[in-house]
Parts: structure tokens; sequence; C-alpha cells
């Protein structure tokens, strides 16, 4: 569940807590759910102006959003689209 104008996030009803960033990564990736999001997209929106924002930056950003969602790459709600970005998935197979 994730309240978008009080700033929560809960699985299982237990609270999830985000730094603003990782919050706003989060977010940007639902509104975005299945649409196939660039690295520099994704930088450019939640970082906005932020220039020494690298491709790692973010890496580390999606790693520490997926481990606090308590998520493991094979069963994750971050799809990494090799070569291009990331994607959101609501469906698992």
């Amino acid at each position: 569940m994730i309240d978008i104008a009080n700033h929560i996030i809960k699985k299982n009803d237990q609270p999830i807590y985000l730094t603003p960033r990782e919050f706003q990564l989060l977010v940007y990736l639902v509104k975005n759910s299945g649409q196939v999001l660039t690295k520099e997209s994704i930088i450019e929106r939640v970082w906005e102006t932020d220039s020494d924002v690298t491709f790692n930056t973010l890496e580390a950003y999606i790693k520490l959003l997926r481990k606090k969602l308590g998520q493991s790459k094979q069963d994750s709600y971050v799809k990494t689209v090799r070569g291009v970005g990331y994607t959101w998935v609501t469906d698992h197979v």
C-alpha cells in the first residue's frame, strides 16, 4: 500500500521506512507501471537538477529499494531491463 499524500508505505500492514529519494523513486516507478523507464529518464525525473547523479547511484537506490521492500531479484516488482533501465510489474508468473 502506498499513501502518496502522507508518504507512507506498508507491506502486510507493516510500515516500510524509505528516504524521501527512495520514496520518489518508488512512486515514479509505480505511476509508470508496465513501462520500461530508461536510466536517464529516471534520473531526470527523480533527481531533477542534481547533475552529479550517475547510473551507479541509481543502481544503488534500486538495490536498496528492493531490499527494503523485501524482494529478491527472482521475485521483484522492480524488474531490470538489461541495457535500458527498469520497469515496475504488478503481476508475477
